[in-house]
């Protein structure tokens, strides 16, 4: 692997091509590949046996499968397609398409989406959100992903506390004027016993 300018290629002759096309102005461009959905039973045609089993062990029985992605940025040097990018210094918002074969969601339930991303040995977590075009997330590191996803409950869903307590932070305030204010009166009354 090559890095040059926070991105990662995946080799030096990528990194090299890229950088004679730009010194001797030739033109170049990357695109983003994002593969059909695969399903499990197709994944072994596309990944090694050690990118699924990592993937499928780190979505346990927390989240339900629903279909393997191979996502890539593609590097293209005078229309030709010279490597790949493996890495951004910045992540990118990508969408995908949704899975045939995910069961529609349930009345009273909310689906939370996860990307696990297998990247050089290591499985990550993104979250991911569903929009009209698909199902959105950041990423700056391209290879094996699974889409997978949970249905709760709406009545079920935590929702994380805003800090909204103004309430207790005015009770607080009241009750220490009052306590004060108390001092104040039993200080006074106790000068002149």
């Amino acid at each position: 692997m090559a890095k040059a300018g926070g991105v990662k290629y995946d080799s030096d002759e990528t990194k090299d091509s890229v950088n004679t096309a730009i010194q001797d102005g030739v033109p170049f461009d990357f695109e983003l590949y994002i593969s059909e959905s695969i399903t499990k039973s197709l994944a072994s045609d596309y990944f090694d046996k050690e990118i699924i089993n990592a993937l499928n062990d780190k979505i346990g029985n927390d989240y339900k499968f629903a279909a393997y992605y191979h996502i890539v940025l593609l590097v293209y040097v005078d229309g030709d397609m010279v490597g790949t990018i493996t890495e951004l210094n910045t992540p990118v918002s990508i969408t995908i398409p949704y899975p045939n074969g995910v069961p529609a969601l349930s009345e009273g339930y909310e689906r939370v989406w996860k990307i696990y991303r297998y990247h050089e040995g290591k499985v990550d977590i993104l979250d991911a959100k569903e929009t009209d075009n698909g199902i959105s997330f950041e990423n700056d590191k391209f290879s094996a992903f699974v889409l997978a996803y949970e249905d709760i409950k709406k009545d079920e869903i935590n929702n994380p506390q805003t800090g909204d307590n103004i309430m207790f932070y005015i009770s607080m305030l009241g009750l220490s004027i009052i306590g004060l204010a108390g001092i104040k009166i039993y200080i006074k009354n106790k000068r002149f016993n």
